[in-house]
């Protein structure tokens, strides 16, 4: 079971609800919250019994290894220290790390600490469409705002 905005669950109704879904989960099965806030209360206490994993930004980031693999896979040869200076200026985040990545590619000469044009472009385009866009969706914000 995936329940995305966790961190929005609050009450002693939604906590008592998620308590119970834990409670009743069967043997194999797995609840898996998605937040970018604290873990709902009921579900705190799993820490202590190591029934809860939190993956937070230093687990999703990408290291060294992952962001080679990510350049190989799409042809993009590129020196160590171009490597770890990418990360470095994505602090690992996947999305940025292959955006960047792209951006090099078009302009195998720009450096990795000045963002290129189209790394800038792209950047912003992903911003915009996947999360501006959903919080004028939600409501969370006028167009003018986003």
């Amino acid at each position: 079971m995936v329940i995305d905005d966790a961190g929005e669950i609050s009450g002693a109704a939604w906590e008592s609800l998620l308590g119970s879904i834990v409670r009743c989960l069967p043997p194999g099965a797995h609840l898996v919250l998605a937040t970018r806030g604290e873990v709902p209360k009921p579900l705190r206490r799993l820490r202590s019994d190591q029934a809860l994993l939190t993956l937070g930004p230093d687990q999703l980031a990408l290291d060294a290894i992952e962001g080679a693999e990510v350049l190989r896979n799409h042809d993009i040869d590129v020196p160590d220290a171009t490597l770890l200076a990418l990360l470095e200026e994505t602090e690992g985040w996947p999305v940025a790390f292959y955006l960047a990545a792209l951006a090099l590619k078009s302009h195998p000469r720009s450096d990795v600490r000045r963002p290129s044009r189209a790394w800038d472009q792209a950047l912003s385009d992903y911003l915009r469409d996947e999360i501006l866009d959903g919080l004028v969706a939600s409501g969370g914000l006028t167009r003018e705002e986003a």
